[in-house]
């Protein structure tokens, strides 16, 4: 395995632990555009060749297959289109997209094409988010600085931190609390 595929496979990995929300969660939708523009002028058109075949008699399917010589810009072009058609369209008319896509297929020879794509994603979490709770208000009990009667034994204490587990409002939290070692 290259170091390219491994450091690869290694980020992907990274990605793929350090998001909080796992592939079912998350929908996507993607939409694609290719518009395909080329500008040209066939001058004239011969047919050279046109046939229909029998593809499928059981199914009745058939291909009209057309060869063209165009005339673009006072040179020769050979352009070939071929459509495929059932019982419910004519031979005329798949003829005729035939020829569409033989003139298409000399255009292309002779004329430049652009390519336009656009694609857009657009990802969302599945999950609605909870909704919002107000937190309540916690409030500290006063404290009681009263030490009549008693007697306080000054120590040298070497603060240390017990952590506990508390429920507030049902949920475990944890807390410290300061202590002497």
């Amino acid at each position: 395995m290259s170091k390219i595929s491994k450091i690869s496979s290694g980020v992907v990995a990274a990605l793929l632990c350090s998001t909080p929300l796992s592939a079912k969660d998350l929908k996507c939708s993607y939409t694609s555009t290719t518009d395909t523009e080329f500008t040209g002028r066939i001058d004239k058109y011969e047919v050279t060749e046109r046939s229909v075949l029998d593809l499928d008699r059981d199914k009745e399917m058939s291909s009209c297959h057309m060869t063209i010589t165009a005339t673009i810009n006072d040179k020769q072009y050979m352009g070939h289109g071929k459509f495929i058609f059932g019982p419910d369209m004519s031979r005329n008319k798949a003829c005729d997209q035939a020829l569409t896509r033989a003139k298409e297929d000399a255009l292309n020879e002779a004329v430049p094409e652009i390519l336009n794509r656009r694609v857009d994603q657009k990802c969302g979490n599945l999950q609605p988010a909870p909704p919002a709770v107000p937190v309540p208000k916690v409030t500290a009990a006063p404290l009681d600085d009263s030490k009549e009667g008693v007697e306080v034994a000054e120590t040298k204490c070497i603060p240390h931190r017990h952590w506990i587990t508390v429920m507030i409002d049902a949920n475990p939290v944890m807390a410290w609390k300061r202590t002497c070692l």
